[in-house]
C-alpha cells in the first residue's frame, strides 16, 4: 500500500499517503486518512520553526502545530504572510526572484488541526454501515479539500526563516 512502512519526517509523504487513502473510497480509512493529514501539518508547522534561532528547545520538541504556529507568530509577526523572495547580487546590484513562501495562517492551522483531531474519536450516532450517512460526506470532502490545501502551500514553498537574517535576499509581502 505504502512506499515507505515507517513513519516519515516528509509533508508530501504524508500527503501522498492520504490521497491513496481518500481513493480507496472506504469509509473504514477515513480516520487513518485523517491521522495522515495531522502528521503532515504538525511536520509542515515544525519544518518552518526549525529553521528559527530563536525558539526554545521545548517547543523545538514538541509536537503541537498550534503551540508552535503561535511561536512562530511570537518570533515574527510578518511570518503569517506569503512572500515572493528575491536575491540581489552584491556585485551587479541585479535582483532576481528566487522562490515563494507560502503560509499557512495560524487560524487555518488551528481549524484543521483541531477537527482532523475530531475525527479520530468514536462518533456517538454514526450511522454504521450507512455508506452514505451525512458525516461520512461532510468528513471525505473535508479531508479532500484539506489534502489539496496543504499540498498547494507546501509545493515550492520556501521555508520562511531561511531568509529572513540573509544578505542579499528580500522577503516582499505578495
Amino acid at each position: 500500500m505504502f512506499k515507505s512502512k515507517t513513519l516519515t519526517a516528509d509533508p508530501k509523504e504524508h500527503l501522498r499517503r492520504t490521497r491513496i487513502l481518500l481513493d480507496k473510497n472506504d469509509n473504514s480509512l477515513l480516520a487513518y486518512a485523517a491521522l495522515e493529514l495531522r502528521f503532515c501539518i504538525e511536520r509542515i508547522v515544525h519544518n518552518q520553526l526549525a529553521l528559527s534561532d530563536e525558539v526554545s528547545r521545548k517547543i523545538k520538541k514538541g509536537y503541537h502545530p498550534k503551540t508552535k504556529k503561535s511561536e512562530m507568530m511570537s518570533i515574527d509577526p510578518n511570518s503569517n504572510h506569503d512572500y515572493d523572495i528575491y536575491y540581489t547580487d552584491p556585485q551587479s546590484g541585479e535582483k532576481s526572484y528566487w522562490g515563494t513562501y507560502k503560509n499557512i495562517p495560524e487560524t487555518k492551522v488551528n481549524s484543521i488541526f483541531g477537527k482532523l483531531g475530531a475525527y479520530l474519536h468514536m462518533k456517538p450516532g454514526l450511522k454504521l454501515g450507512v455508506v452514505d450517512d451525512p458525516w461520512y460526506v461532510e468528513t471525505r470532502a473535508f479531508l479532500n479539500e484539506t489534502q489539496m490545501y496543504l499540498a498547494e502551500r507546501i509545493e515550492n514553498s520556501e521555508p520562511y526563516f531561511s531568509y529572513t537574517d540573509l544578505d542579499n535576499y528580500e522577503l516582499i509581502k505578495k
